[in-house]
């Protein structure tokens, strides 16, 4: 297992360079150009079993993921990345400033801090320290790997539209 976090061209040549020299592990962490569907390509098909986590595939994570990343492919020509979850944070400020009847900070964060969203990217809810409640079935994002030229969703795994890991051969 090769562990990244990498934002940046770098993990295209990382992706590339471990087919390259038909590395037989699995590159798991962060790759921010992994999320990308034009990854395997500008890796010139080489980055087979590269493993990132995600936040958006067409799998079912909230009633709302599906069709949210659908849109957005249908809109922009491409699939979303991490931080087309922004669109969540909007409609969560936009819920708060509906039911405080304010913008006022004061009058919002109590307001949240109570909200159970459900979103396109998971169901937020928040704890007593005022932090994201990170966990499967809240909030957790997913896990992806490219397999023959596909970016494959795999974990959370009981998540309907999930698919297997795959491990390169010995």
């Amino acid at each position: 297992m090769v562990f990244t976090m990498l934002s940046g061209p770098v993990g295209i040549s990382v992706g590339r360079q471990m087919g390259e020299r038909n590395m037989k592990a699995v590159a798991w962490g962060i790759n921010v150009e992994g999320q990308k569907e034009e990854f395997w390509q500008a890796a010139a098909g080489k980055a087979q079993f590269v493993s990132t986590l995600d936040t958006y595939s067409e799998v079912e994570m909230t009633p709302k993921t599906i069709p949210f990343v659908r849109a957005f492919k249908e809109r922009f020509k491409k699939a979303p990345t991490y931080n087309a979850a922004t669109y969540d944070a909007i409609m969560i400020l936009k819920a708060a400033i509906e039911q405080a009847g304010s913008t006022a900070a004061d009058k919002l964060v109590p307001v949240i801090e109570k909200m159970e969203h459900v979103g396109t990217a998971g169901t937020d809810t928040w704890d007593k320290r005022h932090d994201l409640v990170w966990a499967v079935g809240r909030t957790a994002g997913i896990a992806v790997q490219w397999q023959d030229g596909r970016k494959v969703p795999f974990w959370p795994p009981d998540v309907k539209g999930m698919q297997p890991f795959k491990m390169p051969k010995p």
